[in-house]
C-alpha cells in the first residue's frame, strides 16, 4: 500500500464523529474480550521528556476485528506557559489481515481521553450505588471534565465537588461544567479530604506523585475510580485507601501490577493487595460487584491498548458509512 492510500483524519473531524456516549458499549466489549483472553495488547511504552513531559505508547488488537492500532500520546505541561496544547498524539490504524496501514488519526489524544472517560463511566455504572447523586473530582484538566461528563451518562448526578491546587484553573473547570450542564450544582472544595468525605463517587485524575486521598476519609458506600496514576511513580491513593476498599477491581491485572498505586503497594509491602478481578469480568457477569450499600468500592485504571482499538474502530466505521453514502 502506498502512502497516498493512507487517509489522515484530523482532530476536528474526529471530534465531530465520536464522543464518549458513542464508545461506551465498544469499550465494554473490549474490556470483556481482554479479560477473556481474546485480545493481544502490548506492554505500555513510557518515555520521560524534559520538564515533566511524558509519552505513552500502546498497541492492541481484538481477535476477529478488522484493525489493530498503535497509539502515541504525549503530555508536555511546559506548553501551557506558551498557550499551546499540553497534549497531542495520533493513532496509527492497520488492516489486521494484511498488516498494511490504512489511516492515521491525528486526534491530539482525544480518543485516548474519551475512552479513558468511558472506562470511568463503566466503573461507576457497575460499582457505585445506583442512587449516587454527588460526584467528587480531584483534578481540573481536560480528563477531569470528561470524567464528569461520562459519569453523568450513567448516574443521576445533581452535585459536583471539585478540588484543584490552582484556584483559577479550578474556576475555569467549574465554568466549563456549568456551560455544559447549567442545572448542576458545582463548587470548589478547600481540600481533597473535603471532596472525599462529601461525595458518593470520587474520581481521581491527576498526575500527582504525592498521596491525595487517605483511607481514613473513605465513608461507607463510597465508590472510588482512580485513573490518574498510570506509571511507576504516580500515586493518588494511600495504601490504607486500598486496604479499606471492600471490592477492588482493575482494568488490567497485568498492567496494574506494574503501574500505579497497586504496584507501589506491592513494592513497598512485599505483598500484593487482593484484587477481586478485572472490569471485563464484572461486565460479563463472571464476577459480582457491589452487594450492599455500605461497601467501599475501588476501580483502578491504567489504560489498555484494546480500548484504543475500539475507539479508532468507531471512527473508521463512521468514515466507511459516509463513504458508502458518498457524504465524505
Amino acid at each position: 500500500m502506498s502512502a497516498s492510500n493512507i487517509r489522515v483524519i484530523g482532530y476536528e473531524e474526529i471530534r465531530c464523529l465520536v464522543g464518549i456516549a458513542d464508545i461506551l458499549e465498544p469499550v465494554k466489549e473490549s474490556l470483556v474480550a481482554y479479560s477473556a483472553g481474546h485480545t493481544s495488547a502490548s506492554q505500555i511504552g513510557l518515555l520521560a521528556l524534559p520538564d515533566n513531559g511524558e509519552v505513552h505508547i500502546k498497541s492492541g488488537y481484538l481477535k476477529a476485528r478488522p484493525y489493530f492500532v498503535t497509539k502515541v500520546a504525549t503530555m508536555c505541561p511546559v506548553n501551557r506557559a506558551s498557550g499551546r496544547h499540553t497534549s497531542d498524539g495520533l493513532v496509527a490504524v492497520f488492516d489486521a489481515k494484511s498488516g498494511y496501514p490504512v489511516a492515521v488519526l491525528h486526534d491530539r489524544k482525544y480518543l485516548t481521553d474519551i475512552r479513558t472517560a468511558a472506562v470511568g463511566a463503566i466503573a461507576a455504572e457497575y460499582l457505585s450505588r445506583k442512587d449516587s447523586t454527588v460526584l467528587g473530582i480531584l483534578g481540573t484538566g481536560g480528563q477531569a471534565f470528561l470524567q464528569t461528563m461520562a459519569v453523568l451518562l450513567v448516574r443521576s448526578i445533581t452535585d459536583v465537588v471539585v478540588y484543584g491546587r490552582d484556584r483559577d484553573r479550578t474556576q475555569a473547570f467549574i465554568d466549563r461544567i456549568l456551560r455544559e450542564v447549567p442545572s448542576l450544582r458545582v463548587r470548589r472544595a478547600k481540600s481533597p479530604q473535603e471532596v472525599t468525605m462529601e461525595v458518593d463517587i470520587l474520581v481521581t485524575v491527576t498526575a500527582s506523585t504525592d498521596v491525595l486521598v487517605k483511607g481514613a476519609w473513605l465513608n461507607a458506600g463510597l465508590h472510588v475510580t482512580a485513573a490518574g496514576a498510570d506509571d511507576e511513580h504516580k500515586q493518588e491513593l494511600d495504601f490504607d485507601s486500598i486496604e479499606r476498599a471492600d471490592l477492588r477491581f482493575v482494568d488490567s491485572k497485568t498492567l496494574c501490577e506494574r503501574y500505579g498505586e497497586l504496584a507501589l503497594y506491592t513494592k513497598t509491602k512485599g505483598v500484593s493487595p487482593p484484587v477481586n478481578g478485572e472490569l471485563g469480568e464484572l461486565i460479563s457477569g463472571k464476577l459480582q460487584g457491589r452487594s450492599s450499600r455500605d461497601q467501599i468500592t475501588l476501580s483502578k485504571h491504567v489504560g489498555i491498548g484494546v480500548e484504543d482499538v475500539v475507539a479508532a474502530e468507531a471512527v473508521m466505521k463512521i468514515l466507511q458509512r459516509y463513504a458508502e453514502l458518498d457524504l465524505g
